[in-house]
């Protein structure tokens, strides 16, 4: 009970610190971006707790049987997601936390809203692995997503803020924003995180499988998933490597692709219910 309570205090503060970001992000006021930047750690505080409050104490085989069940595996999406915000301010790209989080904070409360509805839920992946790799793979693969959706949001931000400056758009409304080139510089960033990343979870998948089945690869559904998103991470990847190629366009393709691997992700863990790395 007392974890319930603690999870919808932290997607009431999550959706605080949404609209604060919101608010940041268009007033260009440092007294708004703090309270955006306060709203966010409280939110994270209260989010950390309440996994504390599930799953205290924590070791090897627990964080396997957290991501193995579906409330625990969107747990773990928000928590790489805030760690990567979290890092994004402390970094070198922290003039571009206030838009990135202006368009994460609320991906995180919906997410965390929807996942509420499985907090009770005993549906659990049968993953059909043991071995100390699995939590690596998990963490690199699902981060290397979670970057494609941070360059996705860095893809929205340059389109609105071309359409903007389009329309001539008073200074202060675009004050809070970097330059294109900046974002553009942080697009290339992430998109190069999420190639690398995700391309390392792949190597252990494929490890994990041949030490447990001794073949590379099982056709089941959820592989193939994740074989389509590391090529839509690719294709963006390698555009952004090609200065010739319109930025509105890759910006606009990025997009649809993280739009294909969302509803692919979504349809392989929520929907599907039979084979290998499903929740049954």
């Amino acid at each position: 009970m007392i974890h319930r309570i603690v999870f919808i205090l932290t997607i009431l503060l999550m959706a605080a610190a949404s609209v604060s970001a919101m608010m940041a992000l268009h007033g260009a006021s440092p007294r708004r971006t703090s309270i955006a930047r306060t709203f966010f750690y409280i939110a994270a505080a209260s989010f950390f707790l309440s996994g504390l409050l599930r799953y205290y104490p924590f070791g090897l085989r627990d964080f396997i049987m957290i991501a193995r069940s579906i409330w625990g595996h969107l747990y773990l999406l928000v928590l790489l997601l805030m760690l990567a915000l979290a890092y994004i301010e402390q970094s070198r790209w922290k003039k571009h936390w206030i838009s990135i989080a202006a368009v994460a904070l609320p991906f995180m409360t919906v997410v965390c809203a929807l996942s509420l509805s499985y907090l009770n839920s005993h549906r659990t992946m049968e993953a059909g692995i043991a071995n100390h790799l699995l939590p690596f793979h998990v963490i690199c693969a699902v981060t290397g997503e979670l970057f494609f959706f941070l360059a996705a949001s860095g893809s929205i931000l340059t389109l609105y803020l071309e359409f903007k400056l389009k329309r001539k758009s008073p200074l202060a409304s675009v004050m809070s924003f970097p330059s294109l080139e900046s974002i553009e510089m942080f697009n290339i960033w992430v998109s190069s995180m999420a190639f690398f990343l995700m391309s390392v979870g792949i190597v252990l998948g494929i490890i994990l499988v041949w030490f447990n089945y001794r073949s590379l690869f099982l056709f089941s559904f959820k592989e193939i998933v994740i074989y389509l998103s590391w090529l839509c991470i690719v294709l963006v990847y390698a555009m952004r490597k090609k200065a010739r190629i319109k930025r509105r366009a890759i910006a606009l393709l990025n997009i649809a692709l993280f739009v294909l691997v969302a509803a692919l992700f979504v349809a392989s863990n929520f929907f599907r219910e039979a084979g290998f790395h499903s929740f049954k």
